[in-house]
């Protein structure tokens, strides 16, 4: 059974704690990047990322407004990206995120034009 968080986006102040509450109830390890010059830690899912906040950074007269937005895998009952697999690559942990299993991956990218989430990317591990 999938484990969900609801988010209050309106109240979201980009601490992260869903980032580091999502790698915790997956068993998934800490994702450790060198600062890039922007509080935009990760640019997208990766193996051990399932879910990330996307931070963009927007000019407003003499000031600047930070706008949050989280992303992750909806852990979708009927996922078409899995359906739409022609090798079966894509497989679902027993927590209910799905993932890639990239010896079986042709890179097809099926399972990037039917996420309806934009979530799913060829080449790496998601969920």
């Amino acid at each position: 059974m999938a484990k969900t968080m609801f988010i209050d986006t309106s109240k979201c102040t980009a601490c992260r704690g869903c980032e580091v509450a999502c790698k915790n109830w997956n068993d998934l390890s800490a994702d450790i990047r060198p600062f890039n010059g922007s509080y935009q830690t990760k640019e997208d899912f990766a193996t051990q990322t399932y879910t990330f906040v996307n931070m963009t950074e927007v000019e407003k007269g003499s000031g600047v407004d930070w706008l949050f937005g989280k992303r992750q895998c909806m852990h979708c009952t009927e996922a078409a990206c899995m359906m739409v697999c022609p090798k079966n690559a894509i497989q679902r942990s027993p927590q209910g995120a799905v993932y890639i299993e990239q010896d079986l991956c042709i890179g097809c990218g099926y399972c990037v034009q039917n996420c309806p989430f934009g979530v799913a990317k060829t080449g790496y591990s998601y969920a």
